[in-house]
């Protein structure tokens, strides 16, 4: 019932206290280094957070913030009883002790410390106006007969400013590609992205970068020669 309470109030972006569960694996887990623990929080309402174990404090540091919250994160040395030490706005406060479960999840260590950032390709930038046609060659209507015959809308080429028109999904394109993804490096670091999840690319993503199309691209290429 907690996690469910938890999951509704992200749902409806309300407002949340600092919040915890060793019993959620996104909240409590383990790495080869040690126990990593997040506690979720409203926006700058915590100003600094520490984990309290044995005696020993070990410090928190925020790693993620979006609509209005804030994750902190820090790392136990041993799998037992801990406090979340805080200092708010409105003063000092202690969350615990937890008891974390005996076999705790097992994350990935490259993914503990690093923010993930899915990105679809043709609508996040444009580093390469010169191959935005390249989409539309590729795109279903050139292997779709019964839609040629038929007749109606074509997919077209979209100018950045443009809203989502009726074909937004999946026939309006934006010219996003790998060089636009290329140019906005910077800004994802400056995020503290560490992890890229692409979606599905269309032709000009693709344009130079044969060797990483999916297999079912190339079979509808080739199979409309």
């Amino acid at each position: 019932m907690k996690r469910f309470h938890l999951a509704l109030a992200l749902f409806l972006g309300l407002a949340l206290a600092q919040t915890h569960d060793p019993l959620d694996p996104a909240q409590f887990s383990a790495l080869p280094e040690g126990y990593s623990v997040r506690l979720l929080a409203g926006a700058e309402e915590v100003r600094e957070a520490a984990l309290l174990q044995g005696g020993r404090a070990f410090p928190m540091a925020r790693q993620l913030a979006f609509s209005g919250k804030e994750v902190w994160r820090g790392l136990l040395p041993e799998l037992g009883p801990y406090e979340i030490r805080l200092k708010t706005k409105a003063g000092e406060k202690r969350l615990g002790p937890y008891r974390p479960p005996a076999h705790p999840f097992r994350a990935l260590a490259w993914v503990g410390v690093r923010g993930g950032y899915q990105v679809f390709p043709d609508r996040f930038q444009n580093g390469d106006p010169g191959n935005d046609a390249l989409a539309l060659s590729d795109d279903e209507y050139n292997f779709n007969q019964v839609w040629q015959e038929k007749g109606g809308p074509r997919p077209y080429l979209a100018r950045p400013q443009d809203p989502p028109g009726p074909m937004h999904c999946c026939h309006q394109y934006y010219g996003g590609d790998l060089a636009g993804l290329e140019e906005r490096l910077p800004y994802l670091k400056e995020l503290g992205v560490g992890l890229l999840y692409l979606n599905p690319f269309s032709g000009q993503v693709y344009e130079g970068q044969a060797e990483v199309k999916p297999l079912g691209f190339l079979y509808l290429k080739k199979a409309s020669r």
